[in-house]
């Protein structure tokens, strides 16, 4: 919403430059105002990101990134605003078309960060690659004949697996829960908790 709202303003900054009128010129506390967001913003992506990976939890990683995207924001912002104060009249179109390219920057990042985070609060299933590997723990058990009915989903960072494994139909009841907990003990044994 804000990069729609961002493409708005300045899109009709632009067509008002286009169209002979004077644009305002941003103030230095604007700019200054900018630069301090690059720097802010910056530190904080590299403490979310770094405190993200350390509890393993993707909606911290992704509000660090959210941090990230607000600094090369702020970056262009910057831009933007310098060049509509420091070169002149003429160039003030600057800012707005800076504030435009900024608002395509935000709508990218939004589509990137949001859909993961959808995917998690839905419980979609794990990515292909963590579904083969699972299936090839479940596969490589010698006692395993068949397995059916694989469900895997994220909840938090901890990964749900729902499976039906077909044993020998001689193994004994002990024999078999003795085989279904050393998969689940390998399954968390490399995917955790």
């Amino acid at each position: 919403g804000v990069g729609v709202g961002i493409l708005i303003n300045g899109s009709k900054s632009i067509i008002a430059a286009i169209d002979g009128r004077m644009l305002d010129k941003p103030g230095m506390i604007a700019f200054w105002a900018a630069i301090a967001s690059i720097v802010t913003k910056e530190i904080l992506f590299q403490y979310t990101l770094k405190r993200g990976k350390e509890i393993n939890s993707d909606a911290v990683i992704a509000n660090g990134w959210h941090h990230r995207s607000d600094a090369f924001s702020s970056i262009g912002t910057a831009l933007g605003i310098g060049g509509a104060i420091f070169l002149g009249e003429s160039w003030r179109i600057l800012d707005p078309i800076a504030g435009v390219l900024v608002s395509f920057f935000i709508m990218k990042v939004a589509i990137d960060l949001g859909l993961p985070s959808v995917k998690e609060l839905l419980e979609s299933s794990l990515d292909s690659e963590v579904v083969e590997e699972i299936e090839s723990i479940i596969t490589n058990h010698p006692e395993v004949q068949l397995y059916h009915h694989l469900k895997t989903r994220k909840i938090g960072s901890i990964y749900a697996i729902d499976v039906h494994i077909k044993l020998d139909r001689n193994l004994t009841f002990v024999r078999s829960h003795d085989v279904a907990s050393e998969i689940e003990r390998e399954l968390k044994g490399r995917f955790g908790k």
